[in-house]
């Protein structure tokens, strides 16, 4: 699967395939679906909490999840991409990562999509 998303000021083509889960291998050593199984446990978690609960919880793993979404984000950038600068001068090029969390949800759909069953797109 292939999408153009935003992130704060610059647009990205992203891409995902069955390569996915062995490139965010290669590039932060762990396993995607476990990654990914980590955010989905926190998500059900908070199901079951309260507004109040579930915003404190939220923030308390805030930065891991965070990070989870931005490493995953430049493996499906650089699949699309093999011309991404290293992770580092990709992450200086965006000036606000918040200006629309819009990316984050896009990157977990196409990130999933090879195991999805759904039809990838060249």
């Amino acid at each position: 699967m292939k999408k153009r998303i935003k992130i704060g000021n610059k647009e990205f083509d992203i891409k995902s395939s069955a390569y996915t889960m062995f490139g965010y291998k290669d590039f932060t050593g762990r396993d995607l679906m476990s990654d990914i199984n980590k955010i989905n446990r926190l998500h059900k978690k908070t199901k079951k909490m309260d507004k109040e609960k579930q915003q404190e919880y939220w923030l308390s793993n805030f930065n891991s999840i965070f990070n989870l979404c931005l490493e995953m984000a430049y493996t499906l950038v650089l699949e699309a991409n093999d011309k991404t600068p290293d992770f580092k001068t990709w992450l200086k090029s965006i000036d606000d990562l918040m200006a629309d969390s819009k990316w984050i949800s896009e990157v977990l759909e196409v990130g999933m999509s090879p195991f999805r069953g759904r039809v990838q797109k060249n």
